[in-house]
């Protein structure tokens, strides 16, 4: 009888961790994908970042070649 009660009581603990581990595996998961989903979000945001700095290098370029060489941006721009 007593063995029966150890068995049953080692079988409950069992069952509760492995119970309390698939939660676990469950938010660990959920938390991985958020931060991915983060990283994908500021990939995205740092990408229009640099393509909104070279557009705007490119354009001041422009008007100091114009200006450099009296010509209006249009024309620099076209060079």
């Amino acid at each position: 009888m007593r063995k029966f009660f150890t068995v049953a009581l080692v079988a409950t603990a069992a069952l509760g961790l492995a119970a309390c581990s698939e939660k676990t595996e469950d938010s660990a998961a959920n938390t991985a994908d958020a931060m991915g989903d983060d990283m994908s979000n500021v990939a995205d945001t740092t990408g229009e970042a640099m393509d909104n700095t070279g557009d705007a290098m490119a354009n001041e370029a422009a008007e100091v070649e114009a200006d450099v060489q009296n010509e209006t941006p249009a024309e620099a721009a076209a060079d």
